[in-house]
């Protein structure tokens, strides 16, 4: 066989596209070693075309190795950016949402209700004297505190578009679409209720904690912002904390009261 019979020998046409990533590549490999063994030992290109062919092959090796590694970096990467994507919308300690989570939702929940012109209410707790649970007991069992409030207060979020979020510190709020002030109260009573007759318990010490808790509500119109509601209800929080804490104020509380900053 000589060099012109080679040089005129072409690759099947079936075989110039194999699948996956490399069936170029492949088909080449296939190629040339049919032709390494038409050639035979003999033939005077015969070194160094087996020369060429295994250097092809050795960086084809290579090259898929490091797609193989690629792809692995890469599958851990995306990973690593949906675990990154959960925690930015998670409170690390309670598990609820965090509030730049809520404000996203809140945004959306909001214009929903200015479109269908349903009663939106907000509900702001915080607990009553903090600070002296971790100055007696530590952070952790102020930590665990946290954790159970977030439980008491995430189990009264029952229907869909229900929203708890940690506001930050020993805040909580708790977003209710569709829902009058008369029964926002209510849910708001069950869990300050439910959080004074639970018994926190942290390695041998009992704690018990009470909740202050805020609410307003409104049906918002095209010119209100959000916020306006988020207002009202820290107000009310205000007030209930003025007033003797383990209570639920309403904003209709703040303006019967003729605060200057009642909004």
């Amino acid at each position: 066989m000589n060099s012109s019979d080679h040089q005129t020998k072409e690759t099947p046409k079936s075989e110039a596209i194999t699948d996956g990533l490399f069936g170029t590549e492949e088909t080449i490999i296939r190629y040339g070693e049919s032709v390494l063994e038409s050639m035979g030992k003999d033939h005077p290109f015969y070194g160094e075309y087996d020369i060429l062919l295994k250097n092809y092959k050795k960086m084809y090796k290579q090259l898929s190795r490091l797609v193989k590694i690629n792809d692995k970096q890469q599958s851990k990467l995306s990973q690593a950016n949906t675990i990154l994507a959960i925690h930015s919308r998670y409170d690390a300690l309670t598990g609820i949402y965090n509030r730049r989570a809520f404000n996203e939702l809140y945004e959306r929940e909001w214009r929903r209700c200015i479109r269908y012109g349903h009663t939106v209410s907000f509900l702001m707790f915080d607990i009553d004297h903090f600070k002296n649970v971790n100055d007696r007991f530590g952070h952790p069992a102020g930590d665990e505190i946290l954790k159970n409030t977030a439980k008491i207060i995430e189990a009264a979020a029952r229907r869909e578009g229900d929203l708890v979020a940690r506001f930050g510190g020993e805040e909580f709020i708790l977003l209710l679409p569709d829902t009058s002030a008369v029964h926002a109260f209510k849910i708001a009573e069950s869990i300050r209720k439910s959080t004074s007759k639970e018994c926190f318990y942290y390695e041998e010490s009992e704690i018990r904690i009470t909740l202050s808790a805020g609410l307003a509500s409104m049906v918002p119109d095209v010119g209100a912002e959000p916020e306006r509601l988020i207002r009202r209800a820290d107000e009310a929080l205000y007030l209930a904390k003025r007033t003797g804490r383990n209570r639920v104020c309403v904003y209709e509380d703040v303006r019967a009261e003729g605060s200057d900053h009642a909004g």
